[in-house]
């Protein structure tokens, strides 16, 4: 159905792309000096749920399509959508500029009700993060029915997504705006509920909020943290923790930290990641944040991967997950005879 709707549309080229609000002029930094620690191996073991969701963009003549899929990784592995689950509830995964409304398939934006092929403005790549912040704010409410009470809920993604349309005033802005509201919400219901939210940042590379503390605003966290290390360490023999930070940025108070994990033994090789968690979620946690961390980093290290184990799991399931039903929709695009573009599908 969907297919043929899309070879009824008449489709049109976005004149906008998105872009990503680093901006730092609400960012209000507390901390007086930026703490470097070792971590060693973690004192308690912690239950840990970790959900991800990898979107897909397929690019055709004058439009695209989005898809989304998630999955979760606890005790067990649950992905969404499901071939155990054959209900229709739960949010879209596809975002499509048709008119006619279908199961799991939204043509309007879904927050704001609007459809899409009725925004003059629409920007390209709005649908794919439309779909894609909407579940996972679903899977984060689903997650107290498969998680224990002082559980650790790993989030990938920060806690207020910055994708900008660079015209004010847009659709697009309020939706986005609106997301995040209910992304937040998500979160807090979660803690009231006992679990404690940890958003896990992997993309990092755009990140200010250390070298604007240490006043070079020019300058990005990642190049200041690998300047550190060169100068503080002549070898890296265990992950480090830089921060916490305390921090308000778009009315949300929240505490922030940098984990550096060494891939190596011999060199100075790490990956970095940043981890992002609601002011009332390091309250809760207190003088055990530095262990959360050390666990997270030693997962990481435990397993050789990039990010903590589980997490890297669900990274990895859904962009199978989401690669495979891409691959499937394009093919059936193709045999309608409805133009997709040269390398025409994107994977994030």
């Amino acid at each position: 159905m969907l297919v043929d709707e899309l070879a009824s549309a008449t489709l049109r080229r976005s004149d906008y792309a998105l872009t990503y609000d680093y901006s730092i002029k609400d960012i209000h930094l507390f901390l007086k000096d930026v703490q470097v620690v070792e971590l060693g191996k973690p004192k308690s073991r912690y239950e840990v749920l970790a959900l991800d969701v990898a979107s897909a963009t397929i690019h055709i003549g004058g439009g695209e399509v989005a898809l989304a899929t998630g999955c979760v990784v606890g005790k067990k592995l649950v992905t969404y959508p499901s071939l155990i689950r054959r209900s229709t509830e739960g949010p879209p995964f596809i975002g499509a500029p048709i008119m006619r409304e279908l199961s799991l398939i939204t043509n309007k934006y879904i927050m704001l009700g609007i459809r899409y092929s009725d925004d003059p403005d629409l920007p390209e790549g709005a649908l794919t993060h439309d779909v894609r912040i909407a579940l996972e704010t679903h899977l984060i409410r689903e997650a107290p029915r498969t998680l224990a009470k002082n559980g650790l809920l790993l989030v990938d993604g920060p806690i207020h997504y910055p994708i900008m349309h660079p015209k004010e005033g847009t659709i697009w802005n309020i939706e986005i705006e609106k997301l995040n509201e209910g992304r937040v919400k998500a979160m807090y219901e979660v803690l009231e509920g006992g679990l404690l939210p940890i958003s896990v940042v992997k993309r990092v590379w755009g990140s200010k909020h250390l070298a604007k503390k240490v006043g070079l605003s020019s300058t990005r966290d990642v190049a200041l943290i690998e300047s550190m290390i060169s100068t503080r360490y002549e070898k890296l023999s265990k992950p480090l923790m830089i921060g916490p930070l305390t921090m308000t940025e778009h009315g949300i108070r929240k505490v922030l930290t940098y984990v550096v994990v060494p891939t190596s033994k011999y060199s100075k090789v790490f990956t970095i990641f940043r981890i992002e968690m609601l002011k009332d979620v390091a309250d809760s946690l207190g003088s055990r944040l530095t262990d959360v961390m050390s666990s997270l980093a030693h997962s990481t290290v435990s397993y050789g991967t990039s990010l903590p184990y589980k997490l890297e799991i669900a990274d990895s399931v859904s962009k199978e997950l989401t690669a495979g039903m891409a691959s499937l929709i394009e093919m059936l695009l193709k045999i309608k005879g409805i133009p997709v573009l040269y390398g025409g599908v994107t994977i994030g």
